[in-house]
């Protein structure tokens, strides 16, 4: 699940390692709003949670809603009254829950969301011609039945290279989303992943393969498989004999 936090200084500081504290969850965070809705408006997110801080949830729900943003929304704030609750349902809001919930509630309302806001034609996700199934945690490559052989981390990897296709992904973003921050092993274990992951793309006939951006990190990019056509060759001219009884 590829989240987008929103959380002002005010606020509960340690929210951001509740939500990373399951791996399946990928969390980008800001602390304003202005960089969050550039955020949504360049990346697909699951779901933004919203942490106000000592601001009025309302008017920053209206905000992002009135930038013409549909991504779930979930505001985490307490002491909202009855009135104010539905106020900010009415803003746009897809849930509200207080900050101290816990962690196993919030992770399961957070799946809930995003679970109602996908449907049945939204659970794929695309890049080029790499089509990725969440929930049978496959790949396939589109037009054809094939299925990419990715381990459990070769997935994991590929499918945030996918969420964030258009853009360069850097190494601490990977190792976040593959080990959570905890016994995360030898950097160039991600050379070896990038490495299979292309070979085995290759295999499965996939023109969408992975681009290394040299001293920055790793993005999604078209490579076209056809061999390009080469002129042939001009014969070469073919000598002619020489009668030497005539010379």
């Amino acid at each position: 699940m590829n989240v987008l936090l929103i959380e002002y200084p005010t606020a509960l500081l340690s929210l951001s390692r509740r939500l990373r504290s399951q791996g399946e969850i990928l969390v980008e965070t800001t602390f304003s709003l202005e960089p969050a809705l550039a955020l949504l408006r360049r990346y697909a997110f699951d779901l933004v949670v919203l942490n106000p801080g000592e601001l009025d949830a309302c008017a920053l729900v209206r905000d992002i809603r009135s930038a013409g943003l549909e991504t779930p929304l979930l505001v985490m704030a307490d002491d909202l009254g009855l009135q104010s609750r539905v106020a900010v349902f009415a803003a746009g809001a897809d849930d509200v829950i207080e900050q101290e919930t816990d962690v196993a509630e919030l992770h399961a309302r957070m799946r809930a969301i995003v679970r109602r806001s996908r449907g049945p034609q939204k659970a794929l996700l695309r890049a080029g011609d790499l089509v990725l199934n969440p929930q049978a945690r496959e790949v396939k490559v589109a037009g054809t039945d094939a299925t990419v052989p990715l381990t459990g981390k070769e997935l994991e990897l590929l499918e945030l290279l996918i969420l964030r296709n258009g853009a360069v992904v850097g190494k601490q973003a990977m190792f976040a989303r593959l080990y959570n921050g905890v016994n995360e092993p030898d950097p160039k274990i991600l050379e070896v992943f990038v490495c299979k992951i292309r070979r085995k793309l290759a295999q499965a006939g996939a023109s969408t393969t992975i681009g290394t951006v040299w001293g920055r990190g790793y993005m999604l990019r078209e490579e076209s498989r056809r061999a390009e056509r080469r002129p042939a060759p001009a014969p070469a001219p073919k000598e002619q004999a020489v009668d030497l009884f005539s010379v």
